[in-house]
């Protein structure tokens, strides 16, 4: 998701309201849940290159390269 469309998308909603993020990915739920609960910790800027792993996951790897651009990162935990 581009940051425009998601300040226009948050901009409508009580700016007192708590923020989660919602998991529902087979490799983060544990078995006994439906989906995940997190919470974002920290924003940051970053220059990455977004790439896959050998295991098909997707990733990144920090730092200036060729392929690499600024990107806003979401630091979540799910620890609250």
């Amino acid at each position: 998701m581009k940051l425009r469309k998601l300040l226009d998308q948050l901009s409508h909603l009580d700016p007192e309201l708590d923020v989660f993020c919602v998991a529902d990915d087979e490799t983060i739920v544990s078995p006994e849940h439906v989906f995940r609960i997190m919470e974002i910790d920290d924003i940051q800027i970053l220059e990455l290159e977004k790439l896959h792993g050998d295991d098909g996951i997707a990733t990144f790897k920090i730092g200036k390269s060729e392929l690499s651009q600024l990107h806003i990162v979401l630091n979540i935990t799910s620890e609250f």
